[in-house]
């Protein structure tokens, strides 16, 4: 942002102290997290970059502040159990598909509605679960993404655990503008939870990696934060533009409310420009995609250093082998790439790769994705740390996505089903996966 600075104040410092500080500095407070001290400062006018780093820099000195930053601006798109595991009526007629009972092996199909499901095992996992679910302590799990249906009728987010969709922080926000590409803002989202957590206590639909989500998933719509859909695509800076501020705050309203395991599915294209950029594009975006790293790792490292504990699951992302379209402030162009490594692929991939916060590090988990046939999906970059069923054309992943023609509807609307594929589709197997073999060893905190 050109009239913006993250400021970190010193453990104990009030409020009204850093007001005045900012008023000093010809700035006002228009953000903050509590508990670990972060405030957003705007300035009363609009600077250069190198101008706002000076101005950092002074703020620095300041005996009160830890930090001082430019708010950076990225580009991303992208208690008890007691039942058993219903895998839902859309998997009934394949759930035993492919199965030899003798050898307990399976052969996967891509015709198969779950053949994601099977390539990890996870019905052999849910049947283990059922026999031990006395001793499971189901957790809070999470993401972070475009929107969601929260009222698809096979996915039980907490109440009030949906942020910012509709610029709303419950889920019982239904205002939907259909004017301005509402499916694409609901649509990734919604099939993501859904891999991810949808409802085993129920006959409907499907059933999630992790079943026992239900009234325990949480997520933070990154596009519904902003005030009007509008805003999304006519942003002054690009499509989709999220500032670090606004990263800390999606990040925080997870992690506080104690939600262990979290999913990003999302990245920024640009990343591509450090591979195949000319010289001057290479360095302008590893310099950014560096400070917005270090403001992020920072502040996850101080959620840890305060008692948090969490793992986050990000997708590497579909940028090798393709036509990656670059939207940039300043100009836009189209790249074909072929391989591309997942460590310039989003913040979180960097932070991961690069190790300066060793802590965070070992708490992120990096997803490729696979095909039907176990071979890595062509679009999946490269360097990860794991990978799981993401599909390509012939064998895509099937999960919940909004019913587009009924959604407006108040009475009997439930959802429907649908195919997408991704790196996106990839990282909540992996995510839920690790949460439900965490389960049949130990009751979870989180599992490193």
């Amino acid at each position: 942002m050109d009239d913006e600075l993250l400021v970190v104040a010193q453990d104990g410092v009030a409020k009204s102290y850093i007001e005045e500080l900012a008023e000093k500095y010809g700035a006002e407070i228009v953000g903050e997290i509590e508990q670990t001290g972060d405030y957003q400062w705007q300035l009363s006018d609009i600077k250069t970059l190198d101008e706002l780093k000076q101005l950092a820099e002074q703020v620095k000195q300041e005996e009160a502040i830890v930090s001082a930053d430019v708010n950076y601006v990225s580009n991303i798109g992208s208690e008890s159990v007691d039942y058993d595991v219903n895998v839902g009526k859309e998997w009934s007629d394949d759930f035993l598909k492919g199965y030899d009972p003798l050898k307990n092996k399976v052969k996967l199909s891509a015709d198969d509605k779950l053949w994601n499901m099977k390539a990890i095992n996870a019905p052999m996992a849910w049947k283990s679960m059922e026999l031990k679910k006395d001793n499971i302590e189901p957790v809070k799990v999470g993401l972070i993404d475009t929107g969601f249906d929260t009222k698809h009728e096979d996915l039980g987010f907490a109440d009030n655990g949906v942020f910012y969709l509709n610029g709303a922080n419950s889920n019982e926000d239904r205002d939907i503008d259909t004017n301005v590409k509402t499916e694409d803002i609901l649509s990734h989202g919604t099939h993501v939870a859904g891999i991810m957590a949808a409802k085993s206590n129920n006959k409907e639909g499907i059933c999630g990696v992790y079943p026992y989500g239900n009234s325990l998933l949480y997520g933070v719509s990154f596009w519904g934060s902003a005030k009007k859909t509008e805003d999304i695509y006519e942003d002054k800076y690009s499509e989709n533009a999220v500032s670090s501020m606004m990263e800390k705050i999606y990040f925080s309203e997870l992690i506080l409310r104690n939600v262990k395991v979290i999913n990003c599915s999302y990245g920024d294209e640009s990343g591509v420009l450090v591979e195949y950029g000319n010289e001057k594009e290479k360095e302008a975006e590893l310099a950014d995609l560096e400070d917005r790293a270090n403001l992020l790792g920072d502040f996850l490292n101080r959620l840890i250093d305060k008692g948090y504990d969490f793992v986050i699951c990000s997708c590497a992302g579909n940028d090798s082998n393709n036509a990656v379209e670059i939207k940039k402030k300043d100009f836009r162009k189209t790249i074909n790439t072929k391989n591309v490594d997942s460590k310039y692929a989003s913040t979180l991939n960097y932070i991961k790769a690069n190790n300066k916060f060793e802590k965070v590090s070992s708490r992120i988990i990096v997803v490729g994705a696979v095909d039907v046939n176990l071979k890595r999906s062509y679009y999946s970059n490269l360097n990860c740390d794991i990978y799981a069923p993401g599909g390509i054309e012939k064998c895509r992943i099937f999960s919940t996505v909004p019913d587009m023609e009924n959604i407006a509807k108040a009475e009997n609307y439930t959802g429907t089903y649908g195919y997408k594929m991704g790196t996106s589709m990839a990282a909540p197997p992996l995510r839920a996966y690790a949460l439900t073999f965490g389960a049949l060893i130990i009751p979870l905190p989180v599992r490193r």
